[in-house]
This record gives structure tokens, C-alpha cells and sequence, in this order.
């Protein structure tokens, strides 16, 4: 029997220069899937924007749009981003208690009568009828759709860790835009309180305590990791810091008492927390600070 001996192919050893080439072609890759993953994510960040600027869903016409806006954007980022099948499971108990308050709201506004309505209530709202306004009910009905279609994108988005930064940084960079204008129009124009493109500066403290909230959580992060220069750290911190620092002057300028009991409770605690994580031989004087920081904001904030 003829036997034939196995051989393997020698190896060749790579040259630093064949070896700087293909690092360089990986980063080119990488870049350009980075940016088709934010062109991806960008759809869903703007409508969001775009749906503020425009006054929310005022109609069932405009509200009916943005659905559509949310919907489509979520599919572009399911099968564009993700290409995998998603575990909706721990969605399933939101999902139970939205269907059976979808199911109620639907009740409230075609019920023709109701025992509840009879008599006397019934002459005080004047309406047979369980909702007491159901042409504003029916709004609110589509706009309830609007918010599962949001919550069921947000969760697509928040599945990949890298993704979900990404399109927090795309919140930020549009977040940062809208600051500048709102801050602008209130210097320019004179107004009492800062409200940006809202009717109520209310609004507007809500939508920048959301940014502070980011930007501050975003600054935080480079200061807890383990590796790395406290020096290299503070300065990837630097500029999410001053961000926040920012929206913290313009959260002040709206006035807003429960925006801004909100930036003083949830600020700390978020900062606490990651620091909790990341450190815990620290937790001890963590927990100290953090309520030492939190009672010092608090008399800041109120006094």
C-alpha cells in the first residue's frame, strides 16, 4: 500500500508593513460600519426630535404619521443593525398591562352608556357616555399605539450595548444642537423662562433634564473604568462634564421646580451608582458622599 506523507503548509511570517496595511483596512471597515449604524439609528433619534419641534401629536393625522415615522424607524434598526431574532420576553408583562389598558381606554370611548353615568353624574359632565371627552380619548388611544411602537424600537436599539451608545450619542449631538437654539431664542428674544420651541418651559425642563441625565451618565463612565491615566480619564470625561454643566444652566433657566428636583435626586444617584459598580472596596465612602452630595444639592436647590 503506497502511503504518502502529510504535509502542511510552512507559514509565512507577516511583515510589519503587510501588518500595518490589514490593520488599517480593519479600521476602515469598522468606520464604515460605524457610520452606516449611526445613518441606521439616525431615523429614530429624529423623529423624536422632529416630533417635539413640530408640537407632538396634536391630531390623529399627526399622530397617526409619527406611528408610522416610529415604526418604520424600528424596523430599519431590527433589520439593518441587529440581523438576529430579539428575546422579547421580558417585554411580555409590560405588554400584558398595556393591552389591558388599551382594552379599557377602548371601552371609556365606545361604551354607549353606563350605570356609572346615570342621573345626576351624567347632568354634572353632560355625556351618557363613560369617557367624558371621546374624541380627545380616541387621540390619546393612537397616541397609546405611538408609545408601544416607541417602547418596542427603544428596546431594539437598547439590546447591543454598542448600539445603544451609539444612539445615545446621536441623542446627545441633536440634544446639543436644540440647547444651543433654545438658549439662543431665550437671550435673544427676552423671554422670562427658557422653553425652546414649547409653549411651556415645563416641557422644555423635562427634554433637558433627559439630556442632563445622558450627558452626565456619559461623563461618568470614562472616570469609572479601571484602566487607564486618571489624567486620560478626566480629559475623555471633559467634555460630557461641561455638557452637562450646560443643560444644568439651561434646566435653571427654565424654572421648572419638578425638572429640577429631579436633576437634584436622579443626578447623584446616577453618578453613585456607576461609581457603586465600578468600585466596590469604595462603597463605603461612595455611600457617604453621595449623601452628603445629595443633602448639600438639595438645601443648594431649595434654600
Amino acid at each position: 500500500m503506497e502511503t504518502r506523507a502529510i504535509t502542511t503548509p510552512a507559514t509565512r511570517t507577516i511583515t510589519p508593513l503587510e501588518a500595518g496595511h490589514r490593520g488599517a483596512a480593519g479600521s476602515a471597515r469598522s468606520s464604515r460600519s460605524a457610520w452606516i449604524e449611526y445613518a441606521l439609528l439616525a431615523p429614530a433619534v429624529l423623529t423624536v426630535f422632529v416630533a417635539h419641534g413640530l408640537g407632538g401629536a396634536t391630531s390623529a393625522q399627526a399622530a397617526l404619521i409619527l406611528i408610522a415615522a416610529v415604526s418604520a424607524a424600528g424596523v430599519t434598526v431590527w433589520r439593518g443593525t441587529l440581523g438576529r431574532s430579539l428575546d422579547y420576553r421580558p417585554l411580555y408583562a409590560a405588554a400584558v398591562c398595556f393591552v389591558a389598558l388599551l382594552a379599557f381606554v377602548v371601552w371609556t370611548a365606545w361604551a354607549p352608556s353606563s350605570r356609572l353615568l346615570q342621573g345626576p353624574l351624567a347632568a354634572l359632565v353632560g355625556s351618557s357616555r363613560v369617557a367624558i371627552a371621546p374624541d380627545q380619548t380616541q387621540l390619546e388611544l393612537i397616541k397609546l399605539v405611538g408609545l408601544a411602537a416607541a417602547v418596542i424600537c427603544g428596546f431594539q436599539i437598547g439590546s447591543e450595548a454598542l448600539q445603544a451608545r451609539r444612539a445615545v450619542n446621536l441623542i446627545l449631538a441633536l440634544g446639543l444642537a436644540w440647547t444651543l437654539a433654545a438658549l439662543g431664542g431665550f437671550l435673544i428674544n427676552g423671554q422670562a423662562r427658557l422653553r425652546g420651541l414649547f409653549v411651556s418651559p415645563n416641557t422644555a425642563g423635562c427634554l433637558l433634564l433627559c439630556l442632563f441625565l445622558l450627558a452626565l451618565g456619559r461623563a461618568a463612565r470614562p472616570l469609572t473604568q479601571q484602566r487607564g491615566r486618571p489624567l486620560d480619564k478626566a480629559i475623555r470625561a471633559a467634555p460630557y462634564a461641561a455638557y452637562a454643566a450646560l443643560l444644568a444652566l439651561c434646566l435653571s433657566l427654565t424654572a421648572s421646580r419638578s425638572a429640577l428636583a429631579l436633576a437634584v435626586a436622579l443626578g447623584p444617584l446616577l453618578v453613585g451608582a456607576r461609581f457603586w459598580r465600578a468600585r466596590p472596596e469604595k462603597q463605603a465612602w461612595i455611600a457617604g458622599a453621595g449623601v452628603v452630595g445629595g443633602v448639600g444639592l438639595a438645601l443648594l436647590a431649595f434654600a
